[in-house]
């Protein structure tokens, strides 16, 4: 109970307000107990009170906005994720890459490596605060689901402190667990998605025991104590399985990639000249591991990503679809308190008649559309926790692997100012248009109909702003639908179906000479090729679909001085190759398993080198000069055969195309050589299978070593998978996923909004129905008459929509790589909408002309 006095007196002012009521000075507020607080504080409780006794209502324009705010958090924290706050490393904005490129093609960069002497000097550059280095291998470990191969990375001993991240349990690595070549306790730290995984977030694994073994340079088995878990965004290098101290390195020759943190002041630009000369001195030392010419850069560890990332450039384009979706909820929320103010429009009449003010009336609808908001807001919160995960569960590796898209406080922060912003921009325009009734006229026994005539064309205007809207992000959606529909039927030119990359070293010292090299590889080879269960086993170092695994080179068809400097794919491939992986010979043949063995320099090229390169005449028998294959970076460590004493290959069979650059690319020109005519001490190949090649890889790896091979990787993804992995097909995925939410959320929000002024101008003319049908009207007329009113607005709004789409269309395209809005796909989604629009108003209008005119009439 209020406790203030009041004074009697106060009263005497509260005078007559013309022909609106009653005013109450301001200044008299205070004396009978209405402080401004208290006022707001009961406007909030009685809209708690109205939305309870109006369920149905609370629940619709709760839920519009739970939809669209917890779409807009999401793609606020997918923004804030990939863009702000991507590393959780310290001083991560400091912290670069190095990195070299070639000055002609500045995009196509790539990281170098150090050996340790360089790594030292390296790190003492003036310009550096600290630099610290990893190495990356893989071992077998013993006591897991069966013997299983991991990915380690190994850090050097001041990574923790260049990196300053806490571990999820137990510890990370520490200076004192050493560096290479010291003498220390064989630790390993869990990586967090391989502790889920394998051991189920058991936070008892600390001290468990484990074995690696390691193939190169020779077999070792060492036991190993894990001591602690990461935490998910912790990701260096990847999301390796664990990480491990440089003093376990097996491998006496290693190559350290760095990372370094500039010191404070340093730009990138002023390191990259810093230290350009230093790693020009390193790559004449090591001059396999550099590129021929190139350029050395720092760059920024968010730069690695979005200048390699095409989903960046959607980011836009998605942002400005969620505003739309937030704008179709407010419109939503907008129409219906539009309709329920104009029935609580007597209401708002003797609100007025008993003194109270425009601005108090306007102040509390306000507060309980601020009241709608925050629960809107709150449920939008909860949704956007699950639908904040999706794009990583549909396109993990579109992003940094540090991503973790999550509501954090900021992403909080913007959620509940959206509530209050969609709040102001929902309930102002009501507010406004019920805070001066026309009392007189309200308080007629007429009060209805009269009403009724002025608010429909604010309803009606709402209505065909939410169906525009709705058609451009509808039309969006369909594009990048269709566009991934086409991904998913494009013909990839060869049968990916149960096979896998299998990669096989063995010691150089073993195989010197190029016949050692030789039948060690035919022995690997047919090793595989025994095994239960496998089809066959090809040589390959050019994995489809290609992308960035594939080798450029510089040739040139001898005789024709028109293609020099030309530039072409290049494959080092075996004799079945093609038949292993279903591409078929087109014309020509390819070489034969004894030229094979023999190393002859013969080569097949592709259908689009031969478009491109020699379209008036026959390619076959005419040789191609590779001069990349005389460079001493390329034929480091390799041995050629006795038949390849030039760079030159004879071309014996042209191919039909395959994807080999991408799936969002067109065929590139490619030359497959005879792999043999160049050996190193390894061989990758292609291994087909009768089923999933995950189920033969402990017989796989059995057999290698029964063979002679030494360090062995087998991809964990079929080339099915690989396929899928695809940046291009992730991407389109992702983004038809996305705009197809979006879209259907935004047509069930149109289609709610449409429906409930359809209801609400039915409810209101039933008199007049009444009144029409006792006349002699039909109730078949009385249905056209509905359906008449409104199909010119749902018309005209789809026609607005196509007319944006139109205006959307060049910039779209450009934000979603890949898709096309083509007039016929506008066309067919506003007739679609519009026929959608029009069957939610039937039911409204066949009650209109249900209604009973006897009951009516007697009403009135």
């Amino acid at each position: 109970m209020r406790r203030n006095r009041i004074d009697p007196k106060s009263f005497d002012l509260i005078t007559p307000h013309s022909d609106r009521g009653y005013k109450v000075p301001p200044n008299r507020r205070a004396a009978i107990g209405l402080s401004a607080w208290h006022e707001i504080w009961s406007d909030a409780r009685y809209g708690m009170r109205s939305l309870t006794r109006n369920r149905s209502f609370a629940a619709v324009t709760v839920l519009s906005l739970a939809l669209s705010t917890g779409m807009a958090t999401a793609m606020f924290s997918l923004v804030h994720a990939v863009l702000f706050d991507v590393y959780p490393y310290a001083d991560s904005g400091r912290t670069v890459n190095p990195i070299v490129f070639d000055p002609l093609h500045p995009e196509d960069w790539d990281r170098f490596v150090l050996t340790r002497s360089q790594f030292r000097t390296y790190r003492s550059s003036a310009v550096f605060e600290d630099v610290f280095g990893m190495v990356k291998y893989t071992v077998q470990v013993h006591e897991l689901d069966g013997e299983q191969q991991a990915w380690l990375v190994a850090l050097t001993a001041n990574a923790a402190q260049f990196l300053k991240v806490r571990p999820l349990i137990g510890r990370g690595l520490q200076a004192s667990d050493g560096d290479y070549g010291d003498q220390a306790p064989n630790i390993a730290v869990l990586g967090y998605k391989f502790w889920l995984k394998q051991f189920g977030g058991d936070a008892s694994v600390l001290g468990r025991k484990l074995t690696f073994t390691s193939d190169y340079p020779k077999p070792k088995t060492v036991s190993v104590t894990i001591v602690g878990v990461m935490p998910e965004r912790f990701a260096l290098g990847g999301t390796p399985d664990f990480y491990v101290p440089l003093s376990q390195v097996p491998f006496p020759n290693i190559h350290l990639i760095a990372l370094a943190k500039l010191r404070h002041g340093v730009t990138a630009a002023q390191a990259s000249a810093a230290v350009d000369a230093m790693v020009h001195d390193f790559a004449a030392q090591n001059p396999q591991l550099y590129p021929k010419k190139f350029q050395t850069r720092l760059q920024p560890l968010i730069k690695g990503f979005t200048e390699r990332s095409k989903f960046i450039h959607s980011l836009p384009v998605l942002f400005v679809a969620v505003t739309i979706l937030l704008l179709i909820g407010c419109a939503n929320c907008s129409i219906l308190l539009l309709a329920r103010g104009i029935r609580r429009t007597h209401e708002f009449a003797l609100r007025a008649a008993i003194g109270a003010s425009p601005f108090r009336m306007v102040r509390q609808l306000l507060v309980e559309s601020l009241v709608i908001s925050l629960l809107g807001s709150l449920f939008g919160i909860a949704l956007s926790y699950f639908l904040a995960r999706l794009p990583l569960q549909f396109a993990d590796n579109l992003f940094p692997s540090e991503s973790v898209i999550r509501v954090d406080l900021s992403v909080l922060a913007f959620s509940l100012a959206a509530a209050m912003v969609t709040g102001m921009l929902f309930g102002l325009w009501p507010a406004l248009r019920f805070a001066r009734p026309e009392i007189a006229q309200t308080l007629q026994k007429s009060y209805r109909r009269t009403v009724t005539r002025g608010g429909q064309a604010s309803l009606r205007r709402l209505m065909g702003g939410q169906i525009a809207l709705t058609l451009v992000l509808l039309t969006v959606a369909g594009a990048a639908v269709a566009s991934f529909v086409r991904l998913t039927r494009i013909h990839l030119g060869y049968n990916p179906a149960n096979m896998t990359l299998v990669l096989c070293d063995y010691d150089a010292a073993d195989a010197k000479t190029w016949t050692e090299r030789n039948a060690r590889n035919e022995r690997l080879q047919d090793a595989l090729a025994a095994v239960p269960g496998v089809v066959s086993a090809a040589m390959a170092d050019d994995i489809p679909p290609g992308n960035e695994n594939g080798r450029q080179s510089t040739f040139e068809i001898v005789g024709d001085p028109f293609s020099q400097a030309a530039n072409t794919r290049l494959a080092n491939v075996g004799a079945n190759y093609f038949s292993n992986l279903g591409i078929p010979i087109v014309t020509g043949r390819a070489w034969t398993e004894e030229e094979g063995h023999l190393g002859i320099p013969l080569a097949v090229v592709n259908q689009a080198f031969v478009r491109r390169y020699s379209p008036k005449r026959s390619i076959l028998g005419r040789t191609i000069r590779l001069p990349s294959l005389g460079n001493p970076a390329v034929l480091y460590g390799a041995v050629r055969s006795q038949a390849f004493t030039v760079p030159e290959v004879q071309v014996v069979g042209v191919t039909a195309d395959a994807i080999n650059d991408g799936l969002g690319k067109a065929v590139a020109p490619n030359v497959y050589i005879n792999g043999t005519v160049l050996l190193y001490a390894g061989i990758p190949m292609l291994v087909r299978t009768r089923s999933d090649p995950s189920q033969y890889t402990g017989a796989l790896r059995h057999a290698l070593h029964a063979a002679g091979a030494r360090e062995i990787y087998i991809s964990s993804f079929s080339l099915e998978e690989m396929v899928k992995r695809d940046e291009t097909w992730r991407r389109q995925q992702l983004t038809a996923v996305l705009f197809g939410i979006f879209a259907a959320v935004a047509l069930a929000l149109a289609l709610v909004g449409l429906y409930s002024v359809v209801a609400y101008v039915v409810a209101q003319r039933t008199e007049e129905f009444g009144i029409r049908l006792a006349l002699g009207a039909t109730r078949g007329q009385i249905f056209w008459l509905v359906l008449r009113s409104n199909v010119g607005v749902i018309v005209s709004s789809a026609a607005i929509g196509f007319i944006l789409s139109l205006v959307v269309r060049h910039q779209s395209e450009q934000w979603l790589e890949g898709s096309t809005l083509s007039p016929a796909l506008m066309a067919s989604t506003a007739v679609v909408l519009a026929l959608v629009a029009i069957a939610a108003c039937l039911s409204p209008a066949r009650r209109a002309a249900m209604t009973p005119p006897n009951e009516v009439l007697h009403a009135e």
